[in-house]
């Protein structure tokens, strides 16, 4: 199995699921994110948080799949095409609403895609289900939460690992 992780953008990802290069997993769950956290993910891909989780896409006889991700993959589609609107600056808007510099922000903001070429679908199986038995991943709201309403303990951790780093 090989696996790696290049430099991509939402704009590079985007082309190819709208390409049809990459398609969802047979094995993959249905959608379980509401219009509200697909909104607070593209919010946080536009304050450069996208990078906090990663998109896992698979490779097996020839074809790639969306092992990981399916929502992230949804929610930054839906928002490009228009589908979803985002809080920005106070109000909610599209993509295609955004001010230029804004759109080309989303666009060039580097994702975290982890490409993996296996043998056998199996093996993307396997993988499926080890990543989704971890516990819960962090959603933007418990980001927040923690920026803004957890600081003591923030700063303590923060301190603490410098001490021991040191």
């Amino acid at each position: 199995m090989l696996i790696y992780t290049p430099l991509i953008t939402v704009e590079a990802y985007l082309r190819m699921v709208e390409r049809g290069e990459v398609e969802v997993a047979p094995f993959q769950r249905l959608l379980s994110w509401s219009d509200q956290e697909m909104a607070e993910y593209v919010r946080g891909v536009l304050e450069g948080l996208a990078p906090l989780s990663t998109i896992i896409v698979g490779s097996v006889g020839g074809r790639r799949y969306i092992v990981d991700g399916l929502n992230r993959t949804t929610a930054l589609l839906r928002f490009y095409r228009g589908e979803l609107e985002v809080a920005v600056d106070g109000r909610r808007a599209k993509f295609q609403e955004l001010p230029p510099g804004l759109q080309q922000k989303f666009l060039s903001t580097q994702l975290l895609v982890t490409f993996v070429e296996a043998e056998r679908e199996e093996d993307l199986r396997r993988i499926f289900a080890i990543v989704n038995k971890r516990p819960r991943q962090l959603q933007y709201a418990d980001w927040l939460y923690a920026m803004n309403y957890d600081k003591p303990a923030v700063q303590m951790a923060r301190k603490l690992a410098e001490a021991i780093a040191q």
